[in-house]
């Protein structure tokens, strides 16, 4: 199940943790000018003592309306600032003595050598103007939209803890969950703390957990080696949630890992291995990560949520839905949250209620694929219909479309593709990617009026460049549908010529169709009937003569076919275009010409008369080779080599005619030396390869064919044809060795059968416990085909 999540950027944790590492060595420096004094400023009957105590706060409850304009005014404001880059505005939205009290109660304080009550004073002193350096400088970290969420009240309603959401003003899809820690003060309300919420930590706890001895050491000595650290956690997140990468995402955590790491910033690296792990399908290996994480740190938010989306993916949605629910209740309505809670309810077969939490998903965050996919998987048939009016919610609902289409085509949901064609169509009327399947659907139900309709329209809306998708859809699907006259007749008359060719091809093609023995006897009906329509419509098409020709050859009239295809190529050349580019259109009539003088048994003037040359040698030693003609084919390469004595492609076919006459071993000898004065980019160096080998092994010359396997390798000899020649040398465990390795894949060996020489030597009553091991699957699956 493809579930989506999102880790975002930890604005302070990550991309702000240089500014907290400045304030780390900061108190290093007063650690350090103090520690002489240390036992002379002990004055505690100057120094204030703080109540350490946690405060008590209520469960999350929904905002007010004015409640919600409050403090959404406040950050709306303080957003205003970063985005300013006004660092005094800034530091005047914190609260620092607010602040300094947090960080005494942790102990922070008491942690730095030296008064209290001055360290505690420079602490508040400080706190304001470093919150604005920190915060202006973080390009990550702005929003210009602010979501109230979840507030939590202390019991004097002096404090608050509100959970916002906020967008980035370049990137609203880009959302920061952020928990907030508000005071009440004389001039209003205040931050002094906060927490992001997708892959941060408070900052106070963050702070506290800093500046610990271990890591002060650390900052004292080799600051830069800390930072590069966090620069690669920072980096690491960023491969894996933007760009989706997980091997860069791997390579920037190696710098984490080549240096010790205090215990918040390890349990960081760890939950980021479990969302790599998540994205390599492996819940397994992430669910260890996240055990980790929450044995080093067990107060990161968003752990919670990547358990519950692991446990989902190993098939414990029973465990997952509740820590989501958790997540839920404390950050608010959340497009995240709720997509792992559809996939959990999924998960317990809870198909509706799975529903529901995709629908709010939806709601969060319209744009989402993995949602509206999630909801298509979960509705029945008769509600199918929703799928298509949530996409005309989405910001970008062709994007949309397109990711949800690819999955509903995979799971062969008609109801739903239809469904997602009408919301597209109502969202992007104008839309190719709407247009053209459209056409399609409406030439599949056989409604070739509205069809030829929407192809108009389509023609008369989009783009210019996209014109001709729009007309090759409507005539492929109509040609398709075999109708071609009605589609040509359709077509507005700028578009004939084009029409024309695209619909007389498609005729051509089935007309001289020697695979399809259900074709209809009609074909040559519709294609004159083409004729006639576009002789009327534009008669001095050069085309038509080319396909009055084609009528001639399928008539079995090929002195006057030939003539007409010679005459039509002159006609093409007085009017063709050079692009310095070799034209495939020129070479139709060459082709065409030469069919028609080797069914008049006269392949060799075809050969000295039409050119280019060596495109009519290929041409007809094909015929001849295919007619099993030998006689022919060796008139033609003694023509051929005449002209060009040093072709290396007359070997191949000297070989070949060798063949037809059953002259296996000679054969096989210029086959032999055309491969070895050849290479893989020339054509028929593989058939020859293949044909060098099985001619020796059928006159057993066995151990010419084991030398020339050695020599081409397995690259240019398949597996079976190479099998044949250790089974006619009586290598029996060698040849079990191969199907044994075989057997385990999907396929299984049975594969092998159909090399004739393999079924062949197989057959031997030799091999008869072999062939009971590796039966031949072919006539088992025939068998089955009957039942």
């Amino acid at each position: 199940m493809n579930i989506r999540f999102v880790i975002k950027l930890a604005f302070l944790g990550f991309l702000g943790f240089v500014g907290l590492a400045v304030v780390a060595v900061r108190f290093v420096a007063w650690k350090d000018a103090q520690q002489a004094r240390v036992e002379k400023q002990a004055a505690p009957q100057i120094e204030r003592v703080v109540e350490r105590k946690q405060l008590t706060f209520s469960d999350p409850t929904t905002p007010t309306v004015q409640d919600a304009e409050i403090f959404g005014g406040v950050l709306t404001r303080l957003g205003d600032a970063i985005s300013r880059k006004d660092v005094d505005a800034v530091g005047a939205a914190f609260d620092g003595e607010r602040f300094t009290d947090e960080l005494d109660r942790r102990g922070v304080i008491d942690r730095i050598p030296g008064s209290r009550a001055r360290n505690r004073e420079e602490c508040i002193q400080r706190a304001c103007p470093m919150f604005g350096t920190s915060l202006a400088a973080n390009e990550s970290f702005q929003w210009d939209q602010v979501d109230v969420r979840r507030i939590r009240w202390s019991s004097d309603r002096t404090e608050a803890i509100v959970s916002a959401q906020h967008r980035h003003p370049l990137n609203p899809e880009t959302v920061n969950k952020v928990r907030w820690w508000f005071v009440r003060t004389p001039a209003g309300w205040k931050v002094y703390d906060l927490e992001e919420l997708d892959l941060g930590i408070r900052f106070t706890e963050l702070l506290g957990l800093l500046l610990t001895k271990d890591v002060l050491d650390q900052l004292g000595t080799n600051p830069k080696q800390l930072q590069a650290g966090a620069l690669g956690i920072r980096e690491a997140i960023a491969a894996i949630v933007v760009r989706k990468n997980v091997d860069e995402a791997e390579r920037h955590l190696d710098a984490a890992r080549r240096i010790k790491l205090p215990p918040i910033l390890l349990a960081i690296v760890r939950l980021i291995e479990a969302r790599i792990f998540i994205e390599k399908l492996n819940p397994e290996e992430a669910l260890k990560r996240i055990d980790e994480a929450d044995q080093l740190h067990p107060n990161i938010p968003v752990s919670g949520v990547i358990r519950s989306t692991t446990l989902t993916l190993l098939g414990r949605p029973d465990e997952a839905l509740p820590l989501i629910r958790k997540y839920l209740d404390e950050i608010g309505p959340d497009a995240d949250g709720y997509l792992v809670e559809g996939a959990a309810l999924e998960g317990l077969r809870r198909p509706e209620e799975a529903a529901a939490a995709y629908r709010k998903s939806l709601d969060q965050a319209p744009d989402v694929p993995e949602a509206l996919e999630a909801l298509r998987r979960v509705l029945p048939e008769d509600q199918k219909a929703e799928l298509g009016t949530r996409l005309t919610k989405a910001a970008d609902p062709v994007k949309l479309y397109e990711e949800v289409l690819t999955l509903a085509s995979e799971a062969n949901d008609t109801h739903a593709i239809e469904e997602l064609l009408r919301g597209l169509r109502l969202a992007a009327p104008n839309d190719v990617r709407g247009i053209t399947p459209n056409i399609r659907r409406l030439i599949e139900k056989k409604k070739f009026t509205d069809a030829a309709t929407e192809m108009k329209h389509g023609l008369s809306r989009v783009k210019d460049a996209e014109k001709r998708q729009v007309l090759n859809t409507y005539l492929y699907s109509m040609s398709d549908a075999d109708r071609h006259l009605e589609a040509y007749n359709a077509i507005p008359k700028d578009q004939a010529v084009e029409a024309f060719k695209i619909l007389a091809s498609d005729l051509e093609d089935a007309l001289f169709d020697d695979w399809d023995d259900k074709k209809p006897d009609n074909i040559a009906k519709h294609l004159r009937g083409l004729v006639a329509a576009h002789r009327k419509q534009v008669p001095s098409d050069v085309w038509l003569g080319f396909y009055d020709a084609t009528l001639l050859q399928n008539a079995k009239e090929y002195e006057k076919a030939e003539r007409g295809f010679a005459a039509a190529h002159a006609e093409y050349l007085k009017t063709a275009k050079p692009t310095g580019e070799k034209d495939w259109r020129v070479d139709q009539f060459r082709y065409r010409r030469v069919e028609c003088l080797y069914s008049l048994k006269q392949g060799l003037k075809a050969f000295a008369e039409i050119g280019p040359e060596q495109e009519t040698f290929q041409q007809l030693a094909y015929r001849y080779a295919g007619d099993s003609d030998a006689s022919g084919l060796e008139n033609l390469v003694a023509a051929r080599r005449k002209r060009s004595p040093d072709e290396l492609q007359l070997l191949y076919w000297s070989a070949k005619s060798h063949e037809l006459r059953n002259e296996l071993g000679l054969a096989a000898d210029e086959y032999l030396e055309f491969v070895r004065k050849t290479n893989d980019e020339v054509p028929n160096y593989h058939m020859a390869a293949t044909q060098c080998v099985r001619n020796y092994l059928r006159v057993e010359q066995l151990r010419d064919a084991r030398a020339a396997v050695m020599e081409f390798g397995p690259d240019v000899i398949h597996d079976s044809l190479r099998a044949a020649v250790l089974l006619a040398e009586g290598q029996s465990a060698e040849v079990e060795a191969m199907l044994a390795g075989f057997a385990e894949r999907p396929n299984g060996a049975g594969h092998f059968y159909y090399d004739e020489d393999f079924a062949r030597l197989m057959a031997r009553p030799e091999n008869a416990m072999l062939r009971k091991k590796y039966p031949d699957s072919r006539t088992t699956n025939r068998i089955r085909s009957k039942d």
